[in-house]
């Protein structure tokens, strides 16, 4: 994905494979993808009760004394909002049979579109309590139940947040396929 739908996606610096726009001539990394899950304000819209995007920038910063991650936010995106508002989500660890869904969680908005439905009508099982109340994709690889404890912090097109890891678990469906990294999007010219 290119431009604006690389961005909407989360996703690396610049178009296809290469480097992007101030990345010093760095090749593009691969790394899991994620998806986050946030529960949208009472109506909520064509999401229903609940926002997914797709998250390429997500990453894993302690241990001790309790997990934490850094996440980066697209500006403007209906999960954005509703994270900062309630402060807690569901991050789900994709696997390589979700790519299929980038399009779904990457370039469409969750205030036109509710992502559970559609992914469920592609042949995505949805199981819906599966962690802090959150509903997920059974296939995901795993849950982690977050809540943010600093940010945002303004970074341009996106906003960080840390993010404490309150609880987690397998997916569903454990020995499911390898999990979704950004570099096999780009090799299936997704990205």
């Amino acid at each position: 994905a290119a431009g604006p739908a690389a961005a909407a996606a989360g996703a690396g610096a610049g178009p296809g494979p290469g480097p992007g726009p101030g990345s010093a001539g760095l090749p593009a990394l691969s790394a899991p993808v994620y998806s986050l899950v946030t529960r949208c304000e009472a109506g909520g819209g064509a999401a229903g009760p609940w926002a997914l995007n797709l998250v390429t920038y997500a990453s894993p910063v302690a241990l001790r004394p309790r997990r934490a991650y850094a996440l980066g936010l697209f500006e403007g995106t209906l999960s954005r909002e509703n994270l900062l508002r309630e402060r807690r989500g569901l991050l789900q660890v994709l696997r390589e049979e979700h790519a299929g869904l980038t399009d779904l969680l990457g370039r469409q908005s969750s205030r036109d579109v509710d992502k559970l439905a559609a992914a469920e009508a592609a042949g995505h099982a949805v199981r819906g309590d599966a962690l802090g109340g959150f509903p997920a994709l059974a296939g995901a690889a795993a849950w982690l139940e977050v809540a943010v404890t600093d940010g945002p912090f303004d970074r341009g097109d996106h906003a960080v947040v840390l993010l404490d890891v309150l609880a987690e678990c397998p997916g569903a469906e454990p020995g499911g396929g390898p999990v979704l990294y950004s570099g096999k999007l780009r090799e299936l010219g997704i990205l």
